[in-house]
């Protein structure tokens, strides 16, 4: 009886216990194309560095100020830098507090060169 007494009153103790989310907001990176990519660099005030991910990686949060500025993004994929493109229609400082991931795709352009996409995803 007293072991049944103590197993309900530590399950009562773990499902209780609220896991809350750290005030902020927090940002990572999928690779949503079929190449690795590197040197991810989110610049904004401060820059923010991925590293590099392979095809289908996620990235470890990294914890964004809540300021009024438009990120921009510069990556390499296929041994190419691609071009430095603006995130106008994401700025972090539109974002409530909570977890976000950006997802970067690399697309074929009607010329046939690489074009990097940007989307923002909230889980």
């Amino acid at each position: 009886m007293r072991t049944l007494l103590l197993c309900l009153c530590a399950c009562l103790c773990l499902f209780s216990c609220k896991k809350e989310d750290p005030e902020g907001i927090f940002i990572r990176v999928r690779n949503a194309s079929q190449y690795p990519l590197e040197n991810i660099v989110f610049v904004d005030n401060p820059q923010h560095t991925y590293g590099a991910l392979s095809s289908g990686q996620i990235s470890d949060y990294q914890s964004y100020a809540r300021a009024s500025y438009l990120p921009s993004v510069t990556v390499t994929a296929q041994g190419e830098e691609l071009p430095h493109i603006n995130i106008n229609d994401m700025p972090v400082a539109g974002l409530e507090p909570g977890r976000y991931t950006y997802v970067l795709d690399v697309i074929k352009d009607n010329r046939g060169g690489n074009r990097l996409t940007v989307s923002l995803e909230q889980p």
